[in-house]
């Protein structure tokens, strides 16, 4: 989540680009802000949930993957953000993990604390 917050915030204050309805002068189905659209943060954080589903119990994954298709597909269809920022968001997020994945944590961080009930 380090990883991906921090690529955000400094891709943000180097790519400018203008959200979809500002540029095609029309009126979205919901309020959007007028900022900066690149990347989307809520596709980040629905790509991060994705990804902490995979780490923590992969049962959960499929039903995140659509929520998080839910929110990108949301985002481009309001008028909110283009095609780029919403992949954008998903590849930052794949680098988060990837980058956790190759940080050495402590052996007690792999396993569960809460064990199922049986």
């Amino acid at each position: 989540m380090f990883v991906a917050g921090v690529l955000t915030l400094l891709i943000k204050h180097l790519v400018n680009d203008s959200r979809p309805f500002t540029v095609e002068h029309y009126v979205t189905l919901t309020h959007v802000s007028s900022d900066n659209g690149f990347p989307t943060d809520h596709t980040l954080v629905a790509a991060l949930l994705v990804a902490w589903t995979w780490l923590i119990d992969r049962r959960w994954t499929v039903p995140f993957v659509v929520g998080l298709l839910a929110v990108l597909l949301g985002r481009l269809r309001i008028g909110a953000h283009h095609t780029l920022d919403v992949l954008a968001s998903v590849a930052f997020a794949a680098l988060g993990l990837l980058a956790a994945s190759l940080v050495r944590w402590p052996q007690g961080w792999h396993e569960r604390t809460i064990s199922p009930q049986k």
